[in-house]
C-alpha cells in the first residue's frame, strides 16, 4: 500500500479526478466537472494484493467494491479497467502530485 500513498490526478471522461491514498488504508476521490458542474466525491478503503487494487467506496449513492489490476511506473499510476467491464469502462492514468 505504501507505494501508492499520496495524491494522484488525471482525466476521467473529460473531468479532472484526484485520488488521495492514505497510509492507514483510506482513500478519497474527487472528480471536478469541467465548466463548474457539481463535483463528485467518494471515500472508502483500498487494499493492494500483488498487482491488484481493491477500492471499497462509500458515497451518497451507496457503497461499491471494485478490484482492478494496476501498474505503477515512477510517478504514473495506471488502474486498468476490470476484465469483466463493459465497453464504457476505461483505463485510468494518474500522475503523482507533488506534496
Amino acid at each position: 500500500n505504501e507505494a501508492l500513498v499520496g495524491s494522484w490526478q488525471g482525466p476521467i471522461e473529460g473531468e479532472t479526478a484526484t485520488f488521495t491514498f492514505k497510509a492507514d488504508g483510506a482513500f478519497e476521490m474527487k472528480r471536478e466537472a469541467p465548466g463548474g458542474g457539481a463535483p463528485i466525491s467518494a471515500e472508502g478503503t483500498f487494499a493492494v494484493n500483488g498487482d491488484e487494487i481493491t477500492l471499497t467506496s462509500f458515497s451518497a449513492a451507496g457503497s461499491s467494491k471494485e478490484t482492478s489490476k494496476f501498474a505503477l511506473d515512477g510517478d504514473t499510476l495506471t488502474i486498468l479497467a476490470p476484465e469483466d467491464a463493459d465497453e464504457d469502462d476505461i483505463d485510468i492514468v494518474l500522475q503523482r502530485l507533488a506534496e
